[in-house]
């Protein structure tokens, strides 16, 4: 348990992780500048850049000395580097932002976020995420990520993840849990899915925020992309969908015992229902389980693709 009291005037930290992206972060970066928020302090993390990534990034930390840090990634791919720059953060910061080197953050990001966290018990996980504006590779925007209707859970983030990283703000909870956490996770499919697992899972608490704060630019080097896991039907029949969602698993299996009791029970109906022996029996575990998405047209293309194996 954390014994120093949380100092809510100390800076936040901003997770920054870089690779090869010298066409498009200095636009990030000076997104980062416009915050209203102004209270932050820059960690980034460049995964080995062979651009001009690492020129531009130490331009700008030379520029602003005494809220940025620049150090070197683990060279694993954007996860690790992620969640090596979440193991690194400074523990007593009040508040953790994941930011990609690619979207542009509206003005208001980061002060929405924050405020919403000062609100939250600083003793229980929090976690503050928000829709986007998907946008083209000039940031001219195309539409809004969807506004779901159905509140957070763990049974939702078993199949589905509604906390975008490019959106995502902890409060000191959440970051020490993750971080905790990641310690023995191992392989994930994504940083932000599988810490939406843990603070939900944890009994934490989550604020989807239906006022947009990204501009999410989709371009063709897009590690991940905007979510369509359970909509390109090819790739739940190749098991693409299957694969991500138990590696998930396969990374909460060591930390189980950071769940809260119910969702140690969901955690292990719903691995009961995947491992189920044919397709009825497998539907019927998946309902009592009690895993869902956002839609209906999400549930029953979830519950079809468990019928079918290839959950």
């Amino acid at each position: 348990m954390d014994r120093h009291p949380l100092d809510q005037s100390a800076p936040g930290q901003i997770l920054l992780a870089t690779y090869n992206g010298g066409a498009l972060v200095r636009a990030q970066l000076d997104s980062l500048v416009a915050q209203s928020e102004g209270n932050w302090h820059l960690q980034i993390s460049d995964d080995g850049s062979r651009d001009d990534t690492q020129d531009i990034l130490a331009t700008f930390a030379r520029a602003n000395p005494t809220r940025t840090t620049l150090r070197q990634g683990p060279k694993s791919g954007f996860v690790a580097n992620f969640l090596s720059l979440l193991t690194e953060a400074d523990p007593q910061a009040p508040w953790l932002a994941f930011c990609d080197q690619d979207d542009v953050w509206l003005p208001h990001k980061l002060e929405r976020a924050t405020q919403w966290i000062k609100g939250q018990d600083p003793a229980q996980p929090a976690l503050y995420c928000s829709r986007n504006w998907v946008c083209d590779a000039e940031l001219t925007k195309l539409h809004l990520s969807p506004l779901f209707d159905r509140a957070p859970g763990f049974a939702n983030a078993l199949v589905e993840n509604i906390a975008t990283g490019n959106t995502v703000v902890l409060n000191r909870a959440g970051a020490d849990l993750a971080r905790r956490a990641a310690a023995y996770a191992g392989e994930v499919f994504a940083h932000d899915w599988w810490i939406y697992q843990l603070v939900t899972g944890a009994g934490g608490t989550v604020f989807f925020d239906p006022e947009p704060g990204v501009l999410y630019r989709q371009h063709s080097a897009n590690q991940v992309g905007h979510g369509r896991q359970m909509r390109h039907v090819p790739q739940v029949l190749a098991g693409r969908f299957a694969d991500r969602v138990g590696r998930n698993i396969a990374a909460l299996d060591p930390v189980a015992d950071l769940l809260t009791g119910d969702n140690q029970m969901i955690l292990r109906q719903f691995i009961a229902a995947r491992n189920a022996s044919g397709p009825v029996r497998r539907m019927l575990a998946l309902r009592r389980s009690g895993a869902y998405r956002q839609t209906a047209r999400g549930q029953l293309g979830l519950t079809v693709a468990m019928g079918l194996g290839r959950v």
